[in-house]
């Protein structure tokens, strides 16, 4: 497959963190070795040791003799509370240089200690969300009090990390009895934090092979269900740092250019919240787009939409009148403003031509508060891991964790816990909404199977699941992509 740049440049804006005014430079990404000044001395330091490389445990997880707590994807009826974990695949310290020469019954007994010690840290964060579920807050404050004592930072294997930030998030959960959502503890607050949060992002994507394996998905199912539409609107609920339409911008380009004729008009329409985009990062992508498409010569408007006043009917007049080939990106989560049933609703009206889904592992709306918990945290523990393979130093996987794994973590937690009860699974809302799966093309296959072979870290294959595109580790799903018709 053609080797494609990431289609945002690095710029060194750590002279301009304190300006209140947003720059003016397009280019926003920042490389991670840069200091962050007094802010990173405040920071713990537990990642002060970096480790060359993780030694990657899913295999343990695969081969652990609980099928209840890491199950295939396929198996989402028999999802439960563990009753055991292989031990051997959880270690908080490093194994010591020089070994006592030990037989195997204290080697076993070793074993058996540490395997007790995070099947305890498991069984009560299952326990607290247990208690959270049914209204006793004051126990699960105590249950969690315990857990911040044992875990007071985010170091040791992925398991353990894990538990940490789901701990986090159930302090948060547990915070407020009221059903109103708490203030998220991740939440960017200030222009470095943008600044770290987009060369984080950056550093992501040549970590793993997530970020390109669903843009580029998306972006190939994108352009040959709008087939030679000379208007294209997008409305996007899920705009991340709007990465993806730059290189959906590269390919009209490109496309056009091939058949000597002009480029389509592009609009761009990106639903955000204020808990997940701070303005200055909504002003760079806006910058960075309008940038990017100027020097393509692609005529193209973009605006931003708050997602908590959303008003279906109003937006609807709006784009009648746009008269333009209409496709939607579509989050799959749990957040409650507004309800999945309303975006649903939304979206047929628009008959658009194409939507695109991406599923994160991370929300199951279908099940009870505390197992879709538990859902979440099998689902991370195995990013984690998959991230740990690349051998990517401390550094960056704390960065990584901070600005992008745990507000994700955040969001499944606090958004499942403050919405309504259980639905239906997603997919099966999408088809009683009238949305019909689509099957990708033998080529977007083909595209996303060549990615892999491009990644150093072994372990990452594609799977074909249903009508849905995933991609996995170690037999895990880590992501998947999906495309509907109404």
């Amino acid at each position: 497959m053609e080797e494609r740049p990431f289609p945002f440049s690095m710029n060194k804006l750590l002279a301009q963190q304190q300006q209140t005014q947003p720059p003016n430079c397009p280019s926003f990404f920042l490389p991670l070795h840069t200091s962050a000044g007094n802010r990173e001395d405040h920071q713990p330091q537990h990642f002060s040791s970096p480790l060359q490389k993780r030694p990657a445990v899913v295999d343990s997880f695969h081969g652990s003799r609980t099928p209840g707590l890491f199950l295939r994807g396929d198996q989402p009826q028999q999802l439960g509370f563990p009753q055991h974990l292989n031990a051997s695949a959880f270690q908080l310290q490093p194994t010591p240089a020089k070994p006592k020469l030990a037989d195997g019954n204290e080697s076993d007994a070793a074993a058996a200690t540490m395997h007790q010690q995070h099947q305890a840290l498991v069984d009560q964060l299952f326990k607290a969300a247990e208690l959270i579920e049914a209204g006793n807050i004051v126990s699960a404050r105590g249950i969690l009090a315990r857990l911040n004592h044992q875990l007071p930072f985010p170091v040791g294997k992925p398991l353990l990390r894990s538990v940490f930030y789901f701990k986090e998030a159930l302090h948060l959960v547990a915070a407020k009895s009221h059903r109103s959502p708490p203030p998220s503890s991740s939440a960017i607050s200030t222009p470095l934090d943008v600044v770290l949060k987009l060369g984080t992002y950056k550093t992501f994507s040549d970590v793993s092979p997530i970020v390109q394996f669903t843009s580029f998905t998306c972006i190939q199912a994108l352009l040959e269900a709008l087939g030679s539409a000379t208007r294209i609107y997008i409305i996007d609920f899920d705009i991340g740092i709007g990465v993806q339409w730059s290189a959906f911008m590269q390919e009209l380009a490109q496309r056009w250019s091939t058949a000597m004729a002009a480029v389509p008009y592009l609009k761009i329409t990106a639903f955000t919240s204020p808990s997940s985009h701070h303005p200055l990062e909504l002003h760079l992508i806006h910058q960075n787009l309008c940038h990017f498409a100027s020097s393509l010569s692609i005529p193209f408007e973009f605006d931003v939409l708050n997602l908590n006043d959303f008003e279906p009917s109003n937006f609807l007049r709006m784009c009648s009148a746009l008269d333009a080939a209409v496709a939607v990106n579509l989050r799959v989560g749990s957040a409650a403003c507004p309800p999945i049933s309303t975006l649903l609703r939304f979206v047929t009206q628009l008959c658009p031509k194409i939507v695109v889904s991406v599923d994160h592992g991370c929300d199951r709306v279908d099940l009870p508060f505390a197992h879709h918990v538990l859902h979440a945290f099998q689902s991370c523990t195995v990013l984690l891991d998959s991230i740990d393979a690349a051998g990517t130093n401390q550094d960056v996987v704390s960065k990584i964790e901070r600005y992008l794994v745990q507000p994700r973590i955040e969001n499944a937690v606090l958004g499942r816990r403050w919405s309504s009860d259980k639905t239906l699974p997603w997919r099966t809302l999408y088809a009683s909404a009238g949305f019909v799966p689509m099957r990708f093309s033998n080529f977007t296959e083909t595209q996303a199977e060549c990615l892999l072979k491009r990644v150093l870290a072994r372990g990452f294959h594609v799977e074909k699941r249903q009508t849905s595109l995933s991609l996995c580790w170690q037999r895990r799903e880590l992501v998947s992509v999906s495309a509907w018709k109404c």
